[in-house]
């Protein structure tokens, strides 16, 4: 899988345990990586808009993303390639726990380089 339960991801800690005070429930899969992508995005935002001195242009905050350096997030760090792509892809080989996703058991955590 390309995502796993919050709980394999040390960083997370904090998150999980304030996402579940204010929700009454365990973080779903995927809010981590949401949150992280959300991060990206501002920040992308935000180094484009500094260099247009205002509201930016659709392509500087594709330019922004693609230029951030390496990011350390709840899910990991990260860097992008000059397509905007990870430089490493992160894949979860899981023993499933059909009854609860956050109660899956990871095997094994790979890092490649993304397909292509």
């Amino acid at each position: 899988s390309v995502a796993a339960p919050v709980s394999q991801f040390p960083t997370a800690a904090q998150y999980a345990t304030d996402y579940e005070a204010a929700f009454s429930d365990t973080a779903p899969p995927f809010s981590a990586q949401a949150y992280d992508s959300t991060g990206f995005c501002i920040a992308g935002i935000l180094e484009a808009a500094i260099a247009a001195g205002g509201v930016p242009e659709r392509a500087a905050v594709v330019e922004g993303v693609r230029g951030l350096p390496l990011l350390s997030a709840l899910t990991g760090d990260f860097k992008f390639n000059e397509i905007g792509d990870p430089e490493t892809a992160t894949y979860f080989v899981l023993q499933a726990n059909v009854a609860d996703w956050n109660a899956n058991e990871l095997i094994e955590r790979l890092e490649i380089a993304p397909p292509q």
